[in-house]
């Protein structure tokens, strides 16, 4: 499975560059289809441009508050059908 991405430059002088996915990727399999943008996809979960350039597992943690926040696990391989992750970016 591919994954392409572009880098763009940020507006902030904390974030010099922002990543996010270019186009949609061919899941290597059904289970890959099916949970793509829910419980795994590219970067961090609900937000289009990040620091982040890997494919991830996304949990959802509570907060003692109420809230919850995103973990990440970036993963190289499918964990359905073992078929490995490409990270290409596109420029």
């Amino acid at each position: 499975m591919q994954v392409f991405y572009r880098v763009r430059p940020g507006h902030h002088p904390i974030t010099p560059f922002v990543i996010e996915q270019d186009g949609h990727p061919a899941p290597c399999c059904e289970d890959m289809r099916s949970h793509w943008g829910t419980l795994i996809g590219f970067g961090v979960k609900d937000c289009p441009r990040s620091g982040s350039k890997e494919v991830n597992i996304w949990t959802r943690i509570p907060q003692a508050k109420g809230g919850y926040v995103w973990s990440v696990t970036p993963i190289c391989f499918c964990p359905w059908c073992g078929k490995a992750v490409e990270i290409c970016r596109v420029k």
